[in-house]
């Protein structure tokens, strides 16, 4: 290489083409936090339906535990009517149609205990299903927030990578081809003009000489 000659590949130039493409790829942790933080917005949604069907079954829980409770009055009412009719049995055991009448009437109030305690059980097991719903619902709730959790923690650390990266890219390319441009272009650029400059003088030199 002639001494005169300056070089046209050096450090200047690498750190500012690396640093127009760290500039570049800056923008892909940038875009992925973007959609990132998309699926948190469609997780908070889906907490918010989750909340309201839980709200929906505890509501409607309330409602079955109370047909519970009023059934249950109405059972212990009857036993203590059927109690009663016992007793006026051994109270008037003599007359047979006292006695058929009140057989009748018993028999009437067991089957309506027997109904009563079949419809108490039937909703026990609403009762028992609704739990198991809640539990499922509390259950989604959580994780959902867990993952939310998570997402933000990976869209925080996506975004200080994409700045980072963005900052340092633009430094780098601007250090870069300002140093390239200051400590080499310019003497690049006298160094071609002089050499033109010389070529045409050695050619008028070529033709005085002829």
């Amino acid at each position: 290489m002639n001494p005169l000659e300056i070089p046209t590949d050096n450090l200047y130039k690498f750190v500012a083409i690396s640093g127009i493409v760290i500039l570049l790829f800056s923008f892909i942790p940038r875009y992925h936090a973007h959609k990132l933080q998309l699926k948190s917005i469609s997780l908070k949604s889906d907490i918010k339906i989750l909340e309201l069907d839980k709200t929906r079954f505890k509501y409607k829980y309330s409602e079955v535990e109370n047909k519970i409770n009023e059934t249950g009055n109405k059972t212990v009412k009857l036993e203590q009517e059927v109690d009663d009719i016992f007793v006026k049995v051994k109270e008037k055991a003599r007359d047979p149609n006292d006695l058929r009448k009140m057989n009748e009437e018993t028999a009437r109030k067991i089957k309506l205990i027997k109904e009563e305690w079949r419809q108490v059980e039937n909703e026990n097991s609403k009762l028992e299903e609704m739990i198991y719903e809640i539990k499922v619902r509390d259950t989604k709730i959580s994780s959902e927030r867990e993952r939310i959790k998570c997402i933000l923690k990976v869209v925080t650390i996506e975004l200080y990578t994409g700045i980072g990266s963005f900052v340092c890219g633009l430094l780098m390319a601007v250090w870069g081809f300002r140093n390239w441009y200051t400590k080499l272009q310019i003497f690049q650029d006298e160094l071609i003009k002089n050499k033109t400059s010389q070529g045409k003088n050695d050619a008028s030199d070529q033709k005085g000489e002829k």
